[in-house]
């Protein structure tokens, strides 16, 4: 089997590749961020129930437990007539039940939904499972609100996806052609594997195999270099929690490493295809 020669061209291939993989790396992380923090957008949305002052104690406990176990529920906060009172309080500066001589608030129950259901048209088809149930008095949530932020998200989502749609492009385009250079450099060795009849399969597996290789080594420095980078900003900001998506940024590295091995492999073999078309009289 022949051997690919070493030259600068394939240097310049995996210094091409890395580039790409940190960009195309860098737009993956950005992506899982903003899917993070659209997850925590989404479910700070909170429902509030008012309670009806003639549920008892154990009735409302009764009715947490009920609420929490609804397949779309992520969590429920609790907060007393008194509690509410309190805040009301020292929102306004002022003791306003001095002046009114009763609390006229109501206790309530935040109820905080998944993401898979945070939306406007989700919440206007839970609000009667919620309102029937017995000692809620009223359901209330911000529609409009909610509205605004699911036009905001997909607005972003659009713009992220047609960028990254770009970069996809340009990426296949600038290995493709780093790879196609690398192969003319190695146009000899092509033409002598042809004049002793050599197949294009036996041709074509150093290339591969060189491709191949390639594609690890910058996934490793791009992925490398990313993660440091990554890790760096999470010691300067370490409230983005970012440790906490390891598991994605593994997935993220894998990912990478299956776009660089298989545009390699392919660039090679469309590459090659071209050349070896050509009568070894013609590659010239």
């Amino acid at each position: 089997m022949g051997t690919v020669k070493r030259n600068t061209s394939y240097i310049y291939a995996i210094f091409g590749m890395t580039l790409v993989l940190i960009v195309l790396g860098l737009g993956a992380v950005l992506l899982v961020e903003a899917q993070k923090i659209k997850r925590d957008v989404r479910e700070k949305f909170a429902v509030e129930l008012v309670l009806s002052d003639t549920l008892t104690a154990d009735a409302t406990i009764q009715l947490r437990q009920r609420i929490l176990q609804l397949g779309f529920v992520k969590g429920v906060d609790y907060t007393s007539k008194v509690k509410a009172a309190e805040i009301l309080q020292k929102e306004m500066g002022t003791d306003f039940m001095d002046v009114l001589g009763y609390n006229p608030l109501y206790a309530k129950f935040d109820v905080y939904i998944k993401e898979a259901y945070a939306s406007q048209k989700q919440f206007e088809k839970l609000q009667p499972q919620l309102r029937s149930m017995p000692g809620v008095m009223e359901v209330s949530v911000q529609m409009s609100l909610i509205a605004a932020v699911d036009n905001i998200l997909a607005r972003t989502s659009m713009v992220a996806m047609v960028i990254g749609a770009i970069l996809l492009v340009f990426a296949v385009l600038l290995i493709f052609n780093t790879i196609r250079l690398s192969i003319f450099s190695n146009r000899d060795m092509i033409k002598s594997m042809m004049l002793v009849g050599a197949t294009k399969w036996f041709i074509a597996k150093p290339f591969i195999g060189k491709a191949l290789l390639n594609g690890f080594i910058s996934t490793v420095i791009a992925g490398t270099l990313l993660f440091a980078g990554i890790f760096y900003v999470n010691d300067l900001l370490p409230e983005l929690g970012l440790q906490d998506d390891l598991i994605s940024f593994a997935i993220v590295f894998a990912a990478m490493l299956l776009f660089a091995e298989l545009v390699s492999a392919l660039s090679t073999v469309f590459a090659l295809l071209r050349y070896l078309r050509y009568k070894p009289d013609e590659l010239y």
